[in-house]
């Protein structure tokens, strides 16, 4: 009898121990794992550099706590793929332990990753992200810049950490238990930190979520409740063109159901409030010269006071100048769409050129090639970036050139990783229109500017004058403004020492702006929608043709050039452009933008107001221009019937747009 007793007393003895050992190994790993989120976590709040508003202590602990039993959740799940290896690989330990280290070591990388990506532009990582590590390339000046040192040690850190805890997951791995506690404190810590990415405000769950938690989440919540594709009916579109009136001005048919906005335009009718002439059978050169990041702060004839843009200025004197001229979205890729298709940029974080470079669409280039014109594109950056040369080569362009052609010819071109100075672009654009003049060749011809791409510097050897202000950020991105501003003096001459100035009607305008911490010391485009992110510069010259300069203050988009080339050139034809054209007097003309980043943002500018819809926090801002340009001051509640107006048109022509791009329903197949 008494030693059975000793027997169970001894059996229960061994099975306690067992799971004290367990539990102590758990507890081991959840701290291995843990240590490198924590102080990453603890770090970023402590130093509140995330943060755009005031945050007290109080909060700021509660978001400590959560976002750490967040990290404690993930730990969780680590260490049980940890323990599933080590029972399903029993008989392979070292290939677990090998798996087991490549796991931390990509989890606490993608962590880390996260962590210096948010503290040098307020940006967490995202899962759709990935798609532009194959253009690393372009980004490698830019991200020097904002501490790819730091990403680096950090990655020999972490590897070396991966590589001292081999013998230690070798040892402890096959003593991994699951227990009944463990379950509970991971079951307990998923409900917390999962409720808390569903019930705190957005702008909050930005700053606090972990990285892979919140991968996790959207790629489930997908799975369980897939994004509803809005279908385009009769009734989608006929509210949209009640509350978003475009196409002013033009006569036209619409062609077929199937595409809601082809459309037969025949013609243009109303007042003209410009004229640049242009004979009957009269096939001048037209030029798009698109600035890099050129934002209306920077222009001296629009208020800037820094002489940044001497030379822009002076063209101006003999040009048409747009005031209140928006880009509609906050990437090249979404200007393009804007500008040369007519049709406001898809909201959703990977471009049309990244995703669907051969949807269907009729674009400016289109409507030349049915004049005789040959048509090219020129920039001295890599279109392999997002499919860019892919998408202009299959949409009307003939010739589509980039920095690789250049340097075939000037194999010694200083440049940055983005590409080969704007110096070198300009003599290269105007050989090619010349060569074509000299054929009787009509051209239009689209270029991109780069050296005025973030970091913002400028070629050695150039002297840009001193500018006095005390940002060390906004001093060099106005010496590359003025370097960029020297290089467009630089074309205009080029096309006058030729003798095509006077055959060329020159459209100069930027394909998005750039902030530099006018709001929350922001300095990223895909940050908020105020107009240091979306107001950019429009310049039309055509010189012969226009003996003085003309400034036109009514509010215009990217989305309005196509209609004007059509109305300047007398073009007829199908289309799909939404815009109107600025020949014509138009009544509240309406200028409609978006970002589809961070928090997403659907905005408008209609006379004086200026509306941004932030997607998912529902909330509403609304500014009166004429009295706060610097939108200061929210007027959204004093006027609810306005901003409720405003949010529908903004709702519904996304609704719409988002419909178009996902059905492939623009255009007919070429």
């Amino acid at each position: 009898m008494s030693v059975t007793y000793g027997l169970e007393d001894r059996s229960h003895a061994n099975c306690a121990a067992q799971q004290q050992m367990a539990g102590a190994g758990l507890a081991w790993m959840l701290a291995v794992w843990l240590v490198v989120p924590l102080t990453l976590r603890l770090s970023i709040l402590a130093s509140r550099a995330v943060f755009t508003q005031q945050v007290s202590t109080s909060e700021l602990l509660i978001w400590i706590v959560l976002g750490g039993v967040q990290d404690l959740f993930v730990a969780f799940e680590a260490v049980l793929v940890m323990v599933l290896l080590g029972k399903a690989y029993h008989r392979a330990p070292r290939a677990v332990t090998v798996s087991a280290c490549a796991l931390f070591f990509l989890f606490q990388a993608y962590v880390l990753f996260d962590h210096l990506l948010y503290r040098a532009i307020h940006i967490r990582m995202d899962i759709s992200y990935f798609s532009f590590f194959t253009e690393a390339d372009s980004f490698l000046d830019s991200a020097i810049d904002t501490g790819l040192w730091h990403f680096l040690a950090g990655l020999v850190a972490i590897a070396l950490i991966s590589g001292c805890l081999y013998r230690s997951f070798r040892r402890r791995l096959p003593q991994m238990r699951l227990t009944m506690p463990a379950a509970l404190a991971m079951t307990l810590a998923a409900v917390v930190a999962i409720g808390s990415m569903i019930w705190l405000p957005a702008d909050t769950t930005y700053c606090l979520n972990n990285t892979v938690l919140d991968a996790q989440y959207a790629v489930v919540k997908e799975l369980v409740c897939p994004t509803n594709q809005p279908e385009v009916d009769k009734a989608t579109l006929a509210s949209v063109q009640q509350l978003v009136p475009f196409s002013q001005a033009e006569l036209f048919e619409y062609t077929d159901p199937e595409y809601p906005l082809l459309k037969d335009t025949t013609g243009f009718t109303g007042e003209k409030q410009w004229e640049i002439p242009i004979a009957p059978g009269e096939r001048p050169h037209v030029v798009f010269l698109f600035m890099e990041s050129w934002g209306a702060a920077d222009i001296g004839v629009l208020g800037s006071r820094h002489g940044a843009s001497p030379q822009f200025d002076r063209l101006s004197q003999r040009g048409m100048l747009f005031t209140n001229f928006y880009a509609c979205g906050v990437q090249t890729a979404r200007a393009a769409i804007a500008s040369l298709y007519g049709i406001p940029p898809r909201f959703t974080k990977r471009a049309v050129q990244a995703q669907v470079p051969d949807l269907p669409l009729i674009g400016i280039p289109d409507l030349f090639k049915r004049q005789g014109y040959r048509t090219a594109y020129f920039h001295n950056g890599s279109l392999a970036y997002q499919n860019m040369g892919l998408f202009y080569r299959n949409h009307g362009y003939d010739q589509v050139w980039d920095r690789r052609q250049l340097l075939k010819r000037f194999p010694k071109l200083s440049s940055t990783s983005w590409g080969l100075d704007d110096e070198y672009l300009m003599p290269w654009v105007a050989q090619w229109i010349d060569r074509q003049n000299r054929a009787g060749t009509p051209t239009f011809t689209t270029m991109l500017t780069v050296t005025h791409h973030h970091p913002w510097g400028s070629p050695e050897g150039y002297k840009p004058p001193k500018f006095n202000v005390p940002d060390p950020v906004y001093k060099r991105y106005l010496e590359s403004f003025h370097y960029a501003d020297h290089c467009l003096g630089m074309f205009v001459d080029e096309l006058r020492k030729r003798g095509l100035d006077k055959k060329t009607v020159l459209f100069v305008m930027a394909d998005t702006p750039n902030p530099m911490g006018q709001h929350y010391n922001n300095y990223m485009l895909v940050h908020h929608c105020f107009e240091e992110n979306v107001h950019i510069p429009l310049l039309i010259l055509a010189p012969g043709r226009l003996d003085r300069g003309v400034v036109i203050d009514e509010v215009a988009s990217q989305v309005d050039l196509l209609p004007t080339v059509m109305d300047m050139f007398a073009m007829t034809g199908l289309n799909h452009a939404v815009g109107t054209s600025l020949v014509r007097k138009v009544p509240d003309r309406i200028a409609y933008f978006s970002n589809p980043f961070i928090h997403g943002y659907l905005g408008l500018r209609h006379n004086s107001y200026k509306f941004v819809y932030t997607v998912d926090m529902r909330s509403s801002s609304l500014f009166d221009l004429s009295t706060d340009p610097m939108e200061r001051h929210n007027l959204a509640h004093q006027h609810p019937e306005l901003t409720a107006q405003y949010r529908r048109q903004v709702l519904a022509l996304s609704q719409l747009m988002d419909g178009l791009y996902n059905e492939k329903r623009l255009a007919p197949p070429r």
